[in-house]
């Protein structure tokens, strides 16, 4: 057994890769807390050298790409159960004010969409060697630009198909790929595997504020804390019939873990 120590003391970056500005600069404005330093330990079982039984999520990372996409459906799959919970909430219920990052669930949701339309123009014109839009700000005016959850909705499950078509587009060479986008201090770059983890990363992070203000309200919030675990594939099948989602697709042959 392998043990994997990481320690992190703020960002970290490598020589060649410029990091993106701060979140003020995707209309996250309010001070935040900055985060304990600490150590995080990684304890990984038995690889391919001590034995048979690979871990599933090792043969996932055969292809950091192909992980990507399965994140990219993941994404797509929470965000579904997420709004379709919001969809039974009252109108005034979708709007009032609440306790979080961002006062209300209409708010909150607002600013996962306006940000993934924001991180998708940048990395699909990126992608197709296209210079940066003139004005990126543009996705933040209106900064709540639905007020329905259905029409929110709707421009979500857009946005999350546009993203699971650039992951399944890449491969692990297209990782690195240099993306641009305009920031007020200018042109700013970046690697294209940094901004996706950063985008997932943020659509975890608000999609939370979002279920734990729903907890507050008549309608029960759905289970999002899960992957695409083999063994529960039957569990989420009714969602993946409404999406148009296909098990055998996502995971290209890899869906049955060894024995």
């Amino acid at each position: 057994m392998r043990l994997a120590r990481i320690t992190w003391a703020g960002a970290l970056s490598t020589a060649g890769d410029v990091v993106f500005g701060g979140a003020g600069d995707v209309g996250e404005h309010r001070p935040r807390q900055e985060a304990p330093r600490g150590v995080l330990e990684v304890v990984e079982g038995k690889d391919a050298a001590e034995g048979t039984h690979r871990p599933y999520y090792k043969r996932m990372l055969n292809s950091l790409a192909h992980h990507f996409a399965t994140e990219a459906y993941n994404n797509a799959w929470a965000n579904h159960r997420l709004l379709a919970a919001c969809a039974a909430l009252a109108p005034e219920d979708f709007v009032a004010r609440r306790t979080s990052f961002f006062p209300s669930i209409k708010a909150t949701l607002n600013h996962i969409l306006t940000v993934d339309w924001f991180y998708l123009e940048m990395l699909e014109r990126s992608r197709a060697g296209l210079p940066p839009a003139e004005n990126p700000g543009r996705h933040f005016e209106p900064e709540e630009p639905f007020d329905r959850c259905e029409d929110l909705a709707r421009e979500q499950h857009a946005a999350d198909r546009r993203l699971i078509a650039l992951c399944e587009s890449l491969a692990d060479a297209d990782l690195d790929l240099t993306v641009t986008t305009k920031r007020r201090q200018g042109l700013v770059h970046d690697r294209l595997r940094r901004i996706l983890a950063h985008l997932f990363q943020h659509q975890i992070h608000h999609r939370g504020q979002a279920h734990a203000m729903l907890s507050g309200t008549d309608v029960k919030p759905p289970q999002l804390d899960e992957f695409f675990c083999t063994n529960e594939a039957p569990l989420r099948a009714a969602d993946f019939a409404a999406l148009g989602f296909d098990e055998a697709r996502i995971w290209r042959g890899r869906e049955v873990p060894p024995a």
